[in-house]
């Protein structure tokens, strides 16, 4: 399963070496150090979920929030620690870092303020997550900076302690050492759902998967499905046939669906196929949560003609589709999923209608541009997982997520920002007599 980090290198280089020239650039200009982005890569997954776990927050948001600061003041330190120590003399300042959160923050509210006009409108929900969307945006390119800069042999060692710490906490959750089990019985500690942690591994597997020699990636396809099937991870389960789509080994994956068949595992059978149906008339929770949120899509889109409810409004007053009331009698009487819909693309469609809409087929366009890349291997090994985080984003998209302030998002603001051009707004540089000038630009 495991890959040679010299021959990864090699290969990229005989591939595009164009690509690898403009990485090892980039690495000269400012470098990490390869704890940095274990820290950042780590905080980024684990982080997110923990205080809703432990209950201090509903959500995902206030320990997102608490990983993006920590980015931030990482990435922070690791420069001037670096410009203390004479190792750069330049501090550049891309633009976007600078003008995102407030261009994103001024159209979210300009958008808002229309979508008031439409319906019941809640003011103070609506303000109190613009917060966590500028730490969003900020601890986003925090970790893109750590991405971009980080040499192949690094982002290769980070993965392999990614994966066993995930390891690590799936076996907690197999030998029954997890906290609070009783209160989430789904958990898989941090995450209050195996979903969220079938989530949060995915990119690393798909990164596993791409990276590693020609037997390897079959090995690793394989383990993907066994993992899947071990937890009932429908998510799961998904993550694997992308990766067996990305290395072309999307017969293994048919062959071993065939071979779970002729054996009969029944229960593990009758468990998927409740969820794969998508009607009105399934009994199955998480299939009815997914009817509903495209339902809700829909009904948001007819009510504001298409305008959208308006930056974190979906669902506060409930819904009345058709799946909402099946979802009631199935879960006696208790709404699931209204405020996140099931899925990302349900909730900003809903809540920006058209634009939502529009942003959803541009990261199409965009992920299918990384499955290509990915199929050809033609990419430089050192971005081949921001590559993975964007692919891996399509299961929180379409199928499986949360809403916007989770570690999946905070990942893939990181992994798109990691694609960013070097120059930037301004340029500070040290002269002579001691001086800063600061060149804008």
């Amino acid at each position: 399963m495991t890959g040679v980090i010299g021959a990864h290198t090699v290969d990229a280089a005989r591939q595009n070496p164009n690509a690898v020239a403009g990485h090892v650039a980039q690495v000269n200009a400012y470098s990490v150090t390869t704890g940095l982005l274990c820290c950042v890569l780590l905080c980024a997954q684990l982080l997110p979920p923990l205080p809703q776990y432990l209950g201090l927050s509903p959500s995902m948001a206030l320990g997102m929030t608490m990983a993006s600061g920590i980015a931030i003041l990482l990435v922070g330190a690791n420069w001037a620690i670096q410009k203390i120590n004479g190792r750069v003399t330049n501090w550049s300042i891309p633009a976007a870092p600078l003008a995102a959160p407030v261009v994103l923050v001024c159209l979210v509210v300009i958008h808002g303020l229309i979508a008031a006009q439409m319906h019941e409108f809640d003011y103070a929900r609506f303000s109190a997550a613009l917060i966590p969307l500028v730490f969003l945006v900020g601890g986003g390119f925090a970790i893109g900076s750590v991405l971009r800069q980080a040499r192949p042999g690094q982002v290769m060692m980070a993965t392999w302690i990614s994966f066993w710490t995930l390891m690590g906490v799936l076996a907690l959750k197999l030998v029954g050492l997890q906290p609070r089990i009783a209160e989430f019985p789904k958990s898989t500690f941090p995450f209050t759902e195996t979903s969220h942690f079938a989530l949060a591994l995915g990119p690393i597997l798909l990164y596993r998967c791409v990276t590693a020699k020609s037997k390897g990636r079959t090995q690793w396809v394989l383990l993907s499905i066994a993992m899947a099937l071990a937890l009932k991870s429908g998510t799961l389960l998904i993550v694997a046939f992308i990766a067996a789509v990305i290395t072309r080994r999307t017969l293994s994956f048919i062959a071993v669906g065939a071979v779970v068949l002729l054996v009969g595992l029944t229960v593990e059978l009758k468990y998927f196929v409740q969820r794969a149906e998508i009607s009105n008339n399934s009994s199955n929770l998480t299939a009815l949560v997914y009817l509903e949120g495209w339902e809700m899509f829909g009904s948001a889109m007819e009510e504001t003609r298409s305008w959208g409810l308006g930056f974190e409004q979906m669902g506060l007053d409930g819904t009345n589709v058709a799946a909402a009331a099946e979802i009631r009698r199935v879960s006696g009487g208790v709404s699931e999923n209204v405020l996140d819909g099931g899925f990302d693309f349900a909730k900003l469609g809903s809540e920006f209608g058209i634009f939502g809409a529009l942003l959803a087929v541009a990261f199409c366009i965009g992920s299918l541009r990384a499955v290509r890349r990915l199929r050809m291997r033609d990419f430089d090994f050192g971005l081949a997982l921001p590559y993975c985080i964007i692919v891996g984003y399509s299961v929180d998209m379409f199928v499986r997520g949360t809403g916007y302030f989770t570690q999946s998002t905070l990942l893939f603001w990181g992994a798109v920002s990691s694609f960013g051009p070097l120059r930037g707004l301004f340029r500070c540089k040290g002269r002579v007599d001691g001086d800063v000038e600061v060149c804008l630009r």
